[in-house]
């Protein structure tokens, strides 16, 4: 009897090690916390710019057969990323004189009334834009825009975010630039609007060869702006993937790509 008095004594006097009784009362299980990681860009594309196996004349419809080596863009999405409702895309070429864009724009309610070149055309919610890094460096860069009534803006852009009025930006002209607008089939599911744009390379004064060598590398991105319905939607090739629009983003531009023999390259992105 004394030894088990004894063990009892002994096993009471052992500490817990701070352990508590397990309570009795149910705890809430605490809410599952959405993840806060944001998903990475998307990588930054590259199209390689076949050299113009023919001439061009810019009238609105890339259909000359030396527009065959140039493949389309894919698709362009929303400033954000995601998947736009109206479709879009782009060619480019090159050739001793000039780059060349071709701009494709489904569009079932084409609209347009600004004619005077360098209004703000990005106001009215209808146009295609064209920035390029001729010398890469994420300093200036020069910005392009056509709306369905071939109406020009053109601006250099010191550098994105850099001070000063916007009349001041558009002081400077494209000498020698040529556009053409094609619409079809207006204010219906199939309407369309086409671009051509022919920019001659000595516009582009930081560029390191004038004309290109094959295997330069230009930063360039592509844009357009949408009205559809009571909403405004913003389209890049590359998207900027900012917090609310923008498109003066040159880390987001992709690359633009000369090559050789337009009968030996394509496009992609």
């Amino acid at each position: 009897m004394r030894t088990a008095i004894a063990l009892i004594l002994v096993l009471a006097a052992i500490p817990l090690c701070g352990c508590q009784p397990r309570s009795t009362k149910m705890e809430p299980t605490p809410p599952i916390k959405a993840a806060t990681k944001e998903a990475p860009p998307a990588p930054l594309p590259t199209y390689i710019c076949a050299r113009a196996t023919g001439a061009i004349t810019v009238d609105g419809v890339a259909d000359e057969a030396t527009w065959n080596v140039a493949e389309l863009t894919a698709r362009f999405v929303r400033w954000n990323g995601e998947l736009a409702e109206t479709s879009t895309g782009a060619r480019l070429l090159w050739d001793d004189a000039m780059l060349y864009v071709a701009f494709e724009c489904v569009d079932p309610d084409i609209q347009g009334s600004m004619k005077q070149r360098d209004q703000n055309l990005w106001e009215q919610n209808e146009v295609v834009e064209l920035f390029a890094d001729a010398g890469a460096d994420q300093g200036c860069y020069l910005e392009f825009e056509v709306n369905p009534l071939n109406t020009v803006v053109d601006l250099v852009i010191p550098k994105a975010g850099a001070p000063g009025p916007i009349d001041g930006k558009k002081m400077w002209n494209a000498k020698g630039m040529k556009t053409a607008v094609e619409v079809t089939d207006p204010g219906t599911p199939d309407g369309e609007w086409t671009v051509e744009i022919a920019i001659p390379f000595v516009c582009f004064l930081d560029a390191p060869n004038t004309p290109p060598k094959p295997g330069d590398e230009w930063r360039i991105n592509l844009y357009r702006v949408d009205a559809v319905s009571d909403q405004v939607e913003y389209q890049a090739w590359s998207p900027t993937n900012t917090p609310d629009p923008s498109f003066h983003v040159p880390e987001r531009f992709g690359t633009l790509r000369f090559e050789g023999k337009g009968e030996e390259s394509g496009g992609k992105s």
